[in-house]
């Protein structure tokens, strides 16, 4: 259809915008961490406008796996990390395994998120968007560094907050090893991409 590339390209460039506004304000932003997960979650709308991007140049399965696994990380690493700031703190390990998912660490939840929306991009020709998904994730390296320093001051005892942060952990890690529906799609479209070389 006609209307498929400038709706695309209107979806990429809001992308592109809201992942760089969001990471460098993040990176450059140190007054407080609320403030710098409000930028970081700019930077995630921002990949979830590149997955409706690629939905809309007919990827729409991954596309909407991608978008979905971005939704649920971002729910649950922001639950995870005002729990943490309200609560004072929290244990070292939660909060480094939350930020290395937010940054895309493979195995973890946000590891998933990522591939399946540039595997979107990629087949829905929109390579310049996913090597900009790339390099935003690098740029968010440092500040996601920098909150599981600031964040994680230990182990406080037990407590509702450190409940409620060790679930959000096991949900980041419940990818570890990727259940069948994960990694299917991808095993078929990489079968396809060999068989067509």
């Amino acid at each position: 259809m006609e209307y498929r590339p400038t709706t695309c390209l209107h979806a990429g460039a809001f992308a592109t915008i809201s992942m760089f506004l969001g990471n460098i304000g993040a990176l450059t932003s140190r007054e407080s961490p609320p403030r710098v997960l409000a930028y970081s979650s700019i930077a995630n709308m921002g990949y979830v406008m590149a997955a409706f991007a690629a939905a809309i140049m007919g990827a729409q399965q991954l596309a909407l796996v991608g978008l979905l696994l971005q939704l649920f990380m971002n729910a649950v690493g922001k639950m995870g990390f005002f729990n943490t700031i309200f609560s004072k703190g929290n244990n070292a390990v939660s909060t480094w395994l939350i930020s290395l998912a937010f940054i895309g660490t493979p195995p973890l939840l946000g590891f998933w998120s990522k591939l399946y929306i540039i595997i979107a991009l990629v087949y829905g020709n929109l390579t310049w968007l996913a090597v900009l998904l790339v390099i935003n994730s690098v740029i968010s390296v440092p500040y996601y560094v920098r909150l599981a320093r600031e964040l994680g001051t230990g182990w406080r005892g037990g407590g509702l907050a450190e409940g409620l942060m060790l679930a959000f952990t096991i949900i980041v890690l419940s990818t570890t090893i990727p259940p069948t529906w994960l990694i299917h799609p991808i095993m078929n479209l990489v079968s396809h991409l060999v068989l067509t070389l």
